[in-house]
């Protein structure tokens, strides 16, 4: 019987996700993928522009996707919550 994975996909505009999601897979020994825009979002409008774009429901293009996701059972989701909804990059990724 294989056994079966745990992923972390996260995104982080600024970093701060980013390292608390690396703590984590130390701590559990999952995969971590990094959920990155073909554009990324500017730093200094980015709350702006999500906050328009979560309104239209707008899908980003992602840099990649996850390789063998059928390999992991457990999914981990870290990200921020921008304007009580998920953020853009998230909602392509599901």
């Amino acid at each position: 019987m294989t056994r079966r994975k745990t992923l972390i996909a996260f995104y982080s505009l600024q970093g701060c996700t980013r390292e608390v999601n690396k703590a984590i897979q130390q701590a559990t020994g999952a995969d971590l993928f990094e959920i990155e825009m073909s554009k990324p979002y500017n730093v200094a409008t980015a709350f702006t522009t999500a906050l328009v774009h979560s309104r239209d429901q707008y899908t980003p293009s992602l840099k990649e996707l996850v390789p063998n996701i059928d390999d992991y059972e457990t999914i981990f989701i870290g990200a921020l919550i921008w304007n009580y909804t998920l953020i853009p990059p998230i909602r392509t990724f599901f």
